[in-house]
Order: structure tokens, then C-alpha cells, then sequence
């Protein structure tokens, strides 16, 4: 029997960045819940995805953990800087995530369009688009979509700066409390 693990490339994020994130959002948390089912996500899984590998076998993660570290000689570390507003996925008509969006004069954008084009040979599918972000909950269920929407609108996030240093390869452990994300292997950007 072959065994898979659940997961996903990432950007790590300065601590302090998590806290502004946080923060942030913090006085809305109470009121959110009461205008939407709703699951927080956990300071310490706060991140930015670059690419959801899905349940993958061991030969796959060492293929994978190769093309990073070959790819990951090359990559630089990126400047970046929050988003003031909110963001949500699909939309605002249908939301189901809720995000923080993160700006790099596309320098993030196209890092995570290498590892996109490096992972794709591979046989993983490509993304259509890349729109950098951390999510900050998800929304199981709306009971009032128009003070969810006024709440996310309410809600600003300072338009704080941070450098990416590391990309990591992590496994996603599913438990009721909520998701354990265990790092595989760290990759160190150049600066």
C-alpha cells in the first residue's frame, strides 16, 4: 500500500507580520461569528501559499524537494508589503475564504510562477493565475452577507513591509481542531 501526504509549497512570514495581520482583524473577530460560520486560521499557519500539491506519494515529494532545491539557487529573496483591504475567493457574492493580499512589484508573483513552471514538469496542473495572499479565515456558512461584506470592508490591515527569506515544502496533517502543517524542507532564498 502506497501512503500519501496532504501537501503544499509556502512562504513563510516574519513574525511580526502575523501579529499586524492579527491585530488587525482582531476587533472584528466577534462580529464576523455572528454573521458567518467561520474557522480562523491559527496564528502559526498563517502563510502564503505558492502552489496546493495535494495527496502525494514519497517519490513524488523527493521529485518535488529536488526541483526545489535546484530552483531555489536561483531565487532571491522578495520584498513585500501588505495589502490594506481584504480580499475573498471566489467573490464577494459567494465568499469562502477571506485574505490578506501581499504586493511585490510582481517579484512574488513571478517566483511563484517558476516554481509553478518548475513543479508542472512534474505532471502537476498549472495556475491559471497568481494572486499572493494569506488567508485568514473560511467561511463555512453566511447568515448575513451584507455585514459580512461592510465587516471586511471595515476591516484595514496596516500597509506593513516584509521580506520573504525561505520557501517550504510542508505536509498538511487534517485533525477536528484544525490543521497541522509540518515542515519537510526549508529552501533559503539568496539575497
Amino acid at each position: 500500500m502506497h501512503t500519501t501526504k496532504r501537501c503544499f509549497i509556502a512562504f513563510n512570514l516574519p513574525e511580526r507580520v502575523k501579529d499586524e495581520i492579527l491585530n488587525a482583524i482582531g476587533g472584528h473577530t466577534r462580529e464576523v461569528k455572528r454573521v458567518a460560520d467561520v474557522k480562523f486560521v491559527s496564528r502559526e499557519n498563517l502563510h502564503i501559499t505558492a502552489k496546493f500539491l495535494g495527496n502525494i506519494s514519497e517519490s513524488t515529494i523527493e521529485d518535488i524537494s529536488r526541483a526545489l532545491t535546484d530552483l531555489s539557487r536561483n531565487l532571491r529573496e522578495v520584498q513585500c508589503e501588505l495589502h490594506p483591504d481584504l480580499g475573498c475567493f471566489p467573490s464577494e457574492n459567494h465568499i469562502r475564504v477571506v485574505w490578506v493580499g501581499v504586493s511585490s512589484d510582481d517579484k512574488l508573483e513571478n517566483m511563484m510562477r517558476e516554481i509553478d513552471d518548475e513543479i508542472s514538469k512534474i505532471g502537476f496542473r498549472k495556475e491559471k493565475n497568481y494572486i499572493p495572499h494569506i488567508t485568514v479565515f473560511r467561511v463555512k456558512k453566511v447568515h448575513n452577507k451584507n455585514r459580512l461584506r461592510e465587516l471586511l470592508k471595515k476591516s484595514k490591515i496596516p500597509k506593513v513591509k516584509f521580506i520573504l527569506k525561505e520557501v517550504v515544502l510542508y505536509e498538511s496533517v487534517l485533525r477536528q481542531e484544525g490543521p497541522t502543517y509540518l515542515p519537510l524542507k526549508v529552501y533559503h532564498l539568496s539575497r
